[in-house]
């Protein structure tokens, strides 16, 4: 397995990561979803990434219980916010942001994440308001760095332009379900999305979030295999 640091920060995480999206906690038997976490760790992957809303907490719950015999310095577990989580918890603002961190804590039985993202880009919040709550997380240790994932270059941008607040260190592109792309590879996905005719985001986005980590790069399908 090859490492990368992401630009900008002290993480040093494997170039592919185990993500957990429509898979634990209610697409997978449990124990295959136990397999697969454990070969993961055998292969040499130390990167973890989930989110709140996947499964509605229920994949963070299961890596919590599955990660709990393993040391904390063994893996770097990234998380995201901003999805609904009931008909009145949703978005990016300073109350959801402290809400969603503490309840996401809880489920995985950690008191930090590594990355926490903001899933997308909440238009109904100021975005003065978002980064002051999320540097107010990482100020408050519960997390060491933040990111984000499918937000435009002029957001960004926005977001870089709020004084004395945190910067993001990871951008998450959209998912690529029929290619492959190189984990971390941020020219290769905006060349990948300019061919679809989609914006080539990745590179105009470099000042503002150094290192790229495309979602879904292998199909949804694709079966583990040890």
């Amino acid at each position: 397995m090859k490492y990368r640091k992401l630009v900008a920060s002290d993480l040093e995480v494997s170039e592919i990561s185990l993500g957990s999206w429509l898979t634990y906690g209610v697409g997978v038997a449990r124990e295959n979803a136990v397999a697969c976490v454990d070969r993961a760790f055998e292969l040499g992957i130390n990167f973890i990434d989930t989110a709140n809303v996947y499964g509605r907490g229920a994949a963070e719950t299961f890596l919590g219980e599955v990660l709990a015999s393993r040391p904390r310095s063994s893996y770097m577990l990234a998380t995201k916010v901003f999805f609904p989580m009931s008909a009145t918890d949703s978005g990016l603002s300073r109350a959801q942001i402290a809400k969603q961190i503490d309840a996401s804590l809880k489920r995985l039985r950690v008191d930090h994440v590594d990355l926490y993202q903001c899933h997308r880009y909440d238009s109904g919040t100021p975005i003065e308001e978002t980064m002051q709550a999320l540097s107010k997380v990482v100020r408050d240790g519960k997390a060491r760095y933040i990111g984000f994932s499918e937000w435009s270059p002029q957001q960004v941008e926005g977001a870089g332009a709020v004084a004395g607040t945190e910067r993001f260190v990871s951008s998450r592109e959209g998912d690529f379900p029929d290619r492959l792309v190189a984990a971390g590879a941020g020219r290769a996905v905006g060349q990948v999305r300019a061919r679809r005719g989609r914006p080539a985001r990745a590179p105009a986005m470099r000042p503002w979030a150094s290192s790229s980590s495309p979602g879904s790069p292998l199909p949804s399908w694709a079966p583990c295999r040890s």
